[in-house]
This record gives structure tokens, sequence and C-alpha cells, in this order.
């Protein structure tokens, strides 16, 4: 019988969300020095980055199995968690020959998608066993969370399928929420506060009832802030304090 300790270097799989325009891509284009962007949704186009742009469901899982196998890359990021989504239901709808979901009765279609979703779920988990990790980027929605043990509130979480939720968090290694700081300020002799953005930004890394966050690794605070006023300068901060610390400690 084989005993470790202390904290062990290996691969994760991350998530990084928030709402548009914040600098989810560019947060995500500064994880590694050796990334590969799976650009779905284009939005890698006027970053300096080596992408590969799939949408066909198949072609993923194909490109999961050749990423774990290679060795240019160290990182492989997913732009975005709903472009995979929509490539899973189109995935589904064309394979089953219907025009959408809820053409198979009993609500099978959306347990079909799901069942693809999760085969995916299973290529990241084996990209991150060879040793890579994977990083997804996000876009964040307001939903009500119904809590039997107190009254129910609404909570920002990332954009995917509620059913599909509790299995993809589970499989991350980390769920961070990137927002702008946003300021208020009241008028003198006005009741109306007017809000702003100093072009600070805040990484969420632990669920705080408001936000759902989660986070395995030790060596990041409950919170980061990036004083800022480009994408470029806080992406390039949060790879020297951050994201590189992470291939030494986690």
């Amino acid at each position: 019988m084989q005993f470790s300790s202390g904290i062990q270097k290996r691969a994760v799989i991350g998530l990084v969300y928030g709402p548009p325009g914040v600098g989810k891509t560019h947060m995500a284009a500064a994880f590694s020095e050796k990334v590969l962007f799976l650009d779905i949704e284009n939005g890698s186009s006027w970053l300096n980055v080596t992408r590969i742009n799939i949408t066909s469901y198949s072609y993923i899982l194909d490109l999961l199995v050749w990423f774990a196998s290679q060795n240019d890359f160290d990182s492989l990021i997913i732009d975005s968690v709903t472009a995979l989504e929509r490539v899973a239901m189109d995935h589904t709808v064309k394979t089953n020959s219907i025009h959408n979901l809820e053409d198979i009765p009993f609500g099978k279609g959306w347990s079909i998608y799901r069942s693809h979703m999760a085969k995916a779920c299973r290529g990241f988990e084996y990209v991150r066993d060879s040793g890579k990790s994977v990083l997804l980027v996000g876009h964040s929605q307001v939903k009500t969370v119904n809590d039997p043990t107190m009254q129910s509130y609404d909570r920002m979480e990332y954009n995917i399928d509620s059913k599909m939720q509790p299995q993809f968090t589970s499989m991350l290694d980390f769920c961070y929420y990137l927002r702008p700081q946003v300021l208020t300020m009241k008028e003198t002799g006005s009741k109306i506060e007017r809000s702003f953005s100093n072009g600070t930004r805040e990484l969420i890394t632990v669920d705080r009832g408001g936000v759902l966050s989660k986070n395995r690794l030790s060596h990041l605070p409950e919170m980061i802030e990036f004083k800022h006023h480009t994408t470029e300068e806080a992406a390039t901060e949060m790879y020297r304090k951050f994201w590189k610390q992470l291939f030494k400690t986690s």
C-alpha cells in the first residue's frame, strides 16, 4: 500500500464565466503560454492565439482524444459552454431526424442531449488525466434558487441547462465569476443613484450565496481585484500572479 502527502501537481478542469465584454476570453488566453483555443463561437478572433474552429460534435470528441496525446499544447480553452451546448443539441436533432428536442416525447430528446454533454465531460476528464488542463469560458445568467431550508433567492450562475449543471459543476476543479466592479454615486440633492465602473474587475473564487463559484485550489484569495483599464493588462496580471502559480502548486 502506497501513501502520499503534500500538494500534488496535476492538470485541472476549470471554468471562468461572467457578463459580455468583461474580459473572459482574454483571461482564458493568458491561462498558459501553450494554449489551444477550441473557438466554437469565434470569440478569439482579435487575439493572437492558436485556435481551431470546430462546430461538429463528433469532431470535438475526436479533438479531445487527439489533444490528450499531443505535446505541443498544455491547455485547451473551450469558448464557450453555451456554444458547446448548442453543438450537442444540434447533434441530437440531426442524428434523430427531428426539428427540436421536444419532438421526442416524455423529455427523451433532452435526455439524449444530456448524454452527449456527459460524454463531452468524460472527454474533458480524459484530457485532464493525460496531464493537460481544460479551461471553459461561460456566459452568466441570474437564476432563482429554491432551497427548502430557507427563502428563495437569486444567484449568478453560468448559463447551462439546469439539469446538466450539477454534473458539470462536480467535474470542475474551479469555477470563477468575473465581473466589473460597479460603484454607485448619489447626486447632491437627488435621491437617484447612478452606477458606473472604474475599469476594475473582480474575480470571485468562492461561493458567496449570490454567486455560484467553486475552488479546490488553495493558493487563491476569495476575491481578486484587477485595477486595470484594459482587459490585456488584467489578463497579464492574472497569469503572472495566479495562473502561472497554478501549474506549480495544483
